[in-house]
């Protein structure tokens, strides 16, 4: 009787240098985009990680090309995520008060990154700030105020009945309205 090979499991089959052939596909995938803080390697890291666990859980056996394909697919979604999830670590630095009270006196606003000037405006500010504020509708004044409270956009939404991607398009419109309002002021 001829003996039978070994069975080859899935996650044995990945090539070796599969990860850095995936770096010139993960530098295109970012291309344009505002990435400085991500890592290439990083991200083809967690493809590969991704990669092994998929292959680790599935039943059938899988060919290396089949596996390479493969690679390049996840190595695209992965670097979505990432950049996805540094563009949130951005806004989220980027918060605005809920009213002119609460602009400290160095004129900057609390736990926001682009509004108010390193010098001490004062006054000037708070007034400015709560003259825009002011024209804002009041469904807008909500999400900031709730926006200022770190309160997550599904219970913003749900607060306001409106859908999520909604309140985080009127959030965008809201910041630049105040950004054009206080700008010869930062």
């Amino acid at each position: 009787m001829p003996e039978s090979q070994p069975e080859v499991r899935n996650h044995e089959r990945i090539p070796e240098g599969l990860a850095e052939a995936l770096y010139p596909h993960i530098r295109a995938c970012r291309k344009g985009r505002r990435t400085s803080d991500l890592h290439t390697s990083d991200i083809a890291s967690t493809t590969m990680h991704d990669l092994f666990v998929f292959l680790l859980q599935h039943p059938y056996p899988v060919t290396g090309e089949d596996i390479r394909r493969l690679a390049f697919r996840f190595a695209r979604y992965v670097t979505f995520d990432f950049i996805r999830k540094a563009r949130r670590r951005l806004l989220v630095g980027q918060q605005m008060p809920e009213d002119a009270r609460q602009v400290n006196g160095l004129g900057r606003a609390p736990g926001s990154g682009s509004f108010g000037a390193p010098g001490v405006v004062g006054e000037e500010l708070r007034n400015r700030l709560a003259a825009a504020l002011g024209t804002l509708d009041p469904v807008d004044r909500e999400i900031v105020r709730m926006r200022h409270e770190n309160i997550p956009w599904d219970r913003v939404a749900a607060a306001t009945g409106l859908k999520a991607v909604t309140v985080r398009k009127r959030w965008q419109r809201i910041r630049l309205k105040l950004q054009m309002e206080l700008e010869d002021l930062a």
